[in-house]
């Protein structure tokens, strides 16, 4: 499942190349992790789910696995639930 862009919040592009730049793994990074990254808060790229109860992050536009975040603070919710 992935997120078509058809009503973006947020700049999936920016969030994913900020991502793949420069966020450090936690210790459980041996567990392979998931981020859906989807650009609003209908959550296509998890399956319209807001919280992944496995080894993933939800993106849903400007929430971080259901929780309210600010564009700007995105990168870092996800840098934290990683280090989880």
């Amino acid at each position: 499942m992935y997120c078509g862009g058809c009503n973006p919040r947020i700049d999936r592009a920016a969030i994913a190349r900020e991502l793949s730049e420069g966020v450090e793994p936690g210790p459980a990074a041996a567990i392979p992790t998931i981020v859906h990254l989807s650009g609003c808060g209908r959550a296509c790229a998890s399956h319209h789910q807001l919280v992944d109860e496995s080894a993933g992050v939800v993106v849903a536009g400007e929430m971080v696995d259901g929780v309210p975040t600010p564009s700007a603070a995105i990168v870092a919710a996800i840098a934290r639930k990683l280090k989880e």
